[in-house]
């Protein structure tokens, strides 16, 4: 246990990586995960030199919820025993500590408890990988790059749905300060996050670890009473994979403490989720737009990620699902077995054809519960589901 009491005692000794003008660093990471003995956790309270506490409740999918803890400090939290037949009865979730993920020792610290726990990780639930700097590399900072983009002077390829939050002047009332940008829906296998962390840091909640880092980085040559932002790109879909032209990969967890390998992921993320542009009167194409360079040394990294097809507002996929769905609803009222048939097709459909955010709206029923599953849960659907039709023709696991 020599590489915890490290963590404890070196705070400077970090998990964070250094590249131009940012800092990055992993701030979210929530795996999902099997284990042999399900039981285990409910006869046992000491694992190695570790202790379960439970909470006295469960969430709306999982019974239990315990905190992993070592000399009185939590490391990470885990949910499992859940609710629904849909979920195996051995599914683990869990999520480390933010602190944790911050320390030099992260990796070799997670993987000891992983271990002492008899944790097997399947996937990837939830990572959140993100960039602290003070100023872009054209100078400005963030809160002028969300005025400019608000203002219609920028805009991002892509989809264009995005989310923003400001204060308005005290002392000026037609000024607006914003603090924040999103990008992406929450059906999006990525979101994209710019927002005043220095700011979040006081206001929410203060993580002395975080500041740290700062004071240990090129941020300390920066006034740092001046703001520190952050650009953020979270992933929630744990069968999200990329491809380098030779193989199809899903996100290794553990190499995201390997610096070269969180850089690379950082901008390949960076240039297909916040490719800004310029906007131009005499162009109506964007991809011709003047590009807006984010960061010094962004690494050319030949990857391309791959995603469910996207159809976007396709009346004709829209028709023909809401038919699916209408006609399993309408046998499934009759006690026809064949119902989940047509709610498999139209599952199937929604999800590959990217119209997930149409379908959680306007579709009620059964697919609508499925629909607000995380990803994790979904995917253990979907292989149930292949596991009925081919062993019995029909799926039952629809009718809840």
């Amino acid at each position: 246990m020599t590489a915890v009491i490290s963590l404890i005692f070196s705070k400077h000794m970090t998990n964070t990586s250094i590249n131009g003008n940012r800092l990055l660093s992993v701030d979210w990471l929530e795996l999902w995960c099997d284990t042999p003995d399900i039981d285990i956790y409910d006869n046992q309270k000491e694992f190695d030199k570790w202790t379960l506490q439970k909470h006295d409740e469960g969430t709306r999918v999982f019974a239990r919820i315990y905190d992993v803890v070592w000399n009185h400090q939590i490391f990470a939290s885990f949910v499992c025993r859940p609710y629904s037949p849909i979920i195996q009865a051995n599914a683990v979730q869990i999520k480390f500590a933010n602190w944790l993920l911050y320390s030099r020792d992260a990796l070799s610290v997670i993987l000891s408890l992983l271990d002492a726990l008899k944790l097997n990780v399947l996937s990837c639930s939830r990572v959140d990988i993100c960039a602290d700097f003070a100023r872009f590399s054209n100078g400005e900072d963030g809160q002028r790059f969300i005025t400019r983009y608000v203002s219609g002077e920028l805009a991002r390829v892509g989809n264009g749905k995005f989310q923003v939050n400001g204060l308005q002047s005290v002392k000026d009332k037609s000024k607006k300060v914003y603090q924040y940008i999103r990008f992406g829906s929450r059906s999006s296998s990525v979101c994209s996050y710019l927002y005043n962390k220095s700011a979040e840091l006081e206001e929410v909640k203060m993580k002395p670890w975080i500041k740290d880092v700062w004071e240990s980085s090129f941020l300390a040559e920066c006034d740092l009473s001046r703001e520190v932002w952050r650009l953020e790109f979270s992933i929630t879909d744990n069968e999200f994979k990329f491809t380098d032209g030779e193989e199809v990969k899903l996100i290794n967890w553990q190499m995201l403490f390997d610096k070269e390998y969180l850089l690379c992921l950082y901008d390949c993320l960076l240039v297909k989720y916040f490719d800004i542009r310029e906007v131009s009167d005499t162009d109506t194409n964007i991809t011709r737009w003047h590009k807006v360079a984010m960061f010094n040394n962004v690494v050319e990294c030949f990857v391309r990620f791959i995603e469910r097809a996207n159809v976007g507002s396709n009346k004709m996929y829209k028709y023909l699902c809401r038919a699916l769905v209408d006609t399993a609803e309408r046998l499934k009222g009759e006690g026809d077995e064949d119902f989940g048939l047509y709610m498999f097709c139209a599952w199937q459909l929604i999800t590959r054809g990217g119209i997930e955010e149409w379908a959680v709206d306007k579709l009620d029923g059964s697919i609508n519960k499925v629909l607000r599953m995380n990803g994790a849960e979904r995917a253990q659907l979907l292989n149930r589901l292949r596991f009925e039709y081919t062993l019995f023709g029909k799926c039952e696991t629809f009718r809840f």
